[in-house]
């Protein structure tokens, strides 16, 4: 595992513990939503949507973040929301 400085960790930690009070969770699985633009009838529309499962802009995206964070801090809220996210 590459070593990382403190500074970024901290700083990577606290986007981590962000997206973990920000999941949304039904039962044992969560999710997040952001905003997204949609074209509609011609038009470009700023929407709110949960996130699919995609890597760069899905959750396997945030589930790989906190798994590489998991193996960093130990956090079992960190562990339990990358759970969560794996089971999409």
């Amino acid at each position: 595992m590459e070593a990382i400085s403190d500074k970024h960790l901290n700083t990577a930690y606290s986007i981590g513990r962000k997206l973990c009070r920000e999941a949304i969770w039904l039962g044992e699985q969560c999710t997040w939503q952001g905003a997204d633009v949609w074209q509609r009838n011609g038009h470009l529309q700023l929407v709110t949507r949960t996130f699919g499962p995609e890597l760069y802009d899905g959750v396997a995206g945030i589930a790989l973040f906190l798994a590489e964070l998991s193996l960093r801090v130990e956090d079992a809220i960190v562990d339990t929301t990358l759970e969560g996210a794996t089971k999409n």
